[in-house]
This record gives C-alpha cells, structure tokens and sequence, in this order.
C-alpha cells in the first residue's frame, strides 16, 4: 500500500487561523511519519518547504530500515485516529514485536500507557526516529509507558 503525503503548508488561506489542526500547524514531518507504516509518497513541489532538511534525514533514516519494517506483518494500536488521540502500529515477524510506530495527535496527554500483548518483560526500546520515550511499565506487565511534551510528535523504535 502507498499513502501519500503533501506540502501542508499549501492552500493555508482555506482554513481558519484558529483551526488547531489545519495541515499548515502540523510539522511536515509528522505528516509524513503518519505514512511510514505503508509505502511513503512524497508528491509535492518541494523547493519553497521551510522543513526539507528535516524531512530529508527523516526519509532517509526510514529508508535504512524500510524494508525490515515492511516484512513484518503490521497492525493497529491505540485510539482511531482523529487528530485528538494517540494512535500507532505495531509490527510483528515471526510471531514477534518488531517495531511500534506512535502518533501523538493534538493531545494534553504527556504520559499515555499501552497495553500490548506482545511485550515482553526484558525487550528493549531503540530509537530509530523519535521525539518521543518509550519504555515497559514495571508495575504493570505488558504495558508501555510513552512520554512526550508537545503535540503531533512521533516514534518509530524497533525492538529487541
């Protein structure tokens, strides 16, 4: 499956200035992580982005791992998403976590924990793109712990 991104900052005139999630507000980056779990397509002019430095190392960063990512059988975690939650997937190989991928919406939440079957209590978290934590919860098994201070933040961590 291919989903495709777009330059957020186009067309900011058709939204209201107090709109908290008109496409201008929501980092580039973002927009785009939200497509990591499917096959990214970046169709846009992109000489006049403000973020194309950060987007590139994103991509490229993603690219190292897209297709270990992408062999894993991949399924959803968390809220639906609605530009108010905290959304995600995870991804499994041969019966075991891989990787999770999360999203922050617009959210107050700067703690939110998960329940996931599939944890394990000795798996450890890396980072390969975040601006987020992630780590088990010691008190309860089977649970993540995700922190993070701002809205529309994300991470992708493959797991050992």
């Amino acid at each position: 499956m291919v989903i495709e991104f777009l330059n957020n900052t186009r067309n900011a005139n058709k939204y209201p200035k107090d709109d908290p999630l008109a496409p201008a507000r929501i980092p580039i980056t973002y927009t785009s992580a939200i497509t990591l779990a499917a096959q990214p397509l970046a169709w846009m002019e992109v000489s006049n982005l403000k973020e194309i430095d950060a987007l590139q190392k994103q991509l490229a960063t993603y690219k190292k791992i897209s297709n270990a990512l992408h062999s894993c059988i991949i399924l959803p975690i968390g809220k639906e998403p609605n530009g108010l939650s905290n959304t995600g997937s995870e991804a499994f190989q041969n019966n075991t976590l891989k990787y999770i991928l999360w999203y922050r919406e617009l959210s107050e939440q700067n703690l939110y924990t998960l329940p996931l079957p599939g944890l394990k209590p000795n798996m450890t978290f890396n980072r390969v793109l975040s601006d987020l934590s992630m780590d088990l919860d010691q008190k309860n098994p089977y649970t993540l712990k995700i922190g993070c201070l701002q809205s529309f933040s994300y991470g992708l961590f493959s797991i050992d």
